[in-house]
């Protein structure tokens, strides 16, 4: 709690926070997740063994009703590093803002502005079963982004399990960087275990960028797919890749990961393989283990990690 208060101290928002703790029907949601491990990684030129903080994370949010159509609701979200100190080593800072937003839900859904993922980031669901981890989809896929100047609205989920998301901000391509000059947009359908979506990115960093993602209950495991193109809208260069996962429960307690990933989008030739077993220890802490095999055309690119770790949420 005390790295908590001194975040929000730092950031000017205590008088903020005791307004809304003030009005609000319910006691703020405090939260986060301590997610480190230890990684030996295989490089081109060398190996090094390193402990790892993997998008750790703190945060705080909450709603309240204004009458019985509309309520409002905020959520503070900042990662932190408690190996080193430093979350933005980029700006030599504690803390690095995630996603963090004020928002009036109502009888249609929920309007929000802040900082954000795009509704193509959030359309892979969990299908990254290694998601903040160093064999993230983000090492051969474009379109993991979170931005800031942003205004989203997501629909409420209708009765046949439907629902859109529309966001619009901040471009930041060399004629294009007024707000609403990039979109994001996603349908969705989630019902009874099965999620898929349909989304796309308009000069989203400078890229167009559609995506097909799919994830189904197939006996006792999850299966997940993702297909998306990306192009460049200046050069007429395109791309295309996959992600293939696939999430093994045992039982309640163990379950066996696989995933593989394709695409020409970041790598030449570029593929990562990746295995993995995680161990649930409480409902909030588990440990992991993965090794994954990150290969290309490009040799100076390639590696290859093995990691044990741990995480905590709360």
């Amino acid at each position: 709690m005390i790295v908590f208060y001194y975040m929000i101290k730092r950031l000017a928002l205590i008088p903020f926070l005791c307004c809304l703790s003030f009005y609000s029907a319910s006691n703020p949601d405090f939260y986060g997740k301590l997610l480190i491990s230890l990684e030996s990684q295989d490089l081109y030129d060398k190996t090094r063994t390193k402990l790892v903080s993997n998008s750790s994370r703190i945060g705080l949010k909450d709603n309240f009703i204004f009458n019985q159509n509309l309520k409002f609701t905020y959520q503070l979200e900042y990662s932190f590093d408690p190996i080193d100190g430093k979350a933005d080593n980029k700006k030599n800072k504690t803390f690095k803002q995630r996603n963090t937003f004020l928002g009036l839900e109502g009888k249609y859904g929920i309007l929000f502005m802040g900082t954000h993922d795009t509704a193509l980031k959030k359309s892979q669901f969990d299908i990254d079963l290694f998601n903040d981890l160093s064999s993230d989809i983000t090492n051969i896929l474009y379109g993991e982004n979170r931005v800031r100047d942003f205004i989203g609205f997501t629909s409420k989920t209708s009765q046949k399990g439907l629902y859109v998301s529309v966001n619009a901000f901040k471009g930041n391509s060399p004629d294009k960087r007024s707000f609403g000059d990039a979109k994001s947009f996603s349908l969705n359908y989630i019902k009874e275990g099965v999620k898929m979506s349909l989304s796309k990115d308009l000069d989203v960093n400078g890229l167009n960028t559609e995506r097909l993602s799919i994830s189904m209950p197939i006996s006792t495991a999850q299966i997940g797919l993702i297909y998306q193109n990306t192009k460049d809208p200046l050069t007429g260069s395109s791309d295309n890749g996959y992600i293939i996962s696939i999430d093994r429960k045992f039982n309640q307690n163990n379950s066996f990961k696989v995933q593989i990933g394709r695409s020409n989008m970041k790598l030449d030739s570029g593929k990562q393989v990746t295995l993995g077993y995680d161990y649930k220890i409480k409902n909030n802490l588990k440990m992991f283990f993965f090794y994954t095999d990150l290969s290309s055309m490009q040799k100076s690119m390639e590696k290859r990690i093995s990691s044990l770790g741990m995480e905590y949420k709360f």
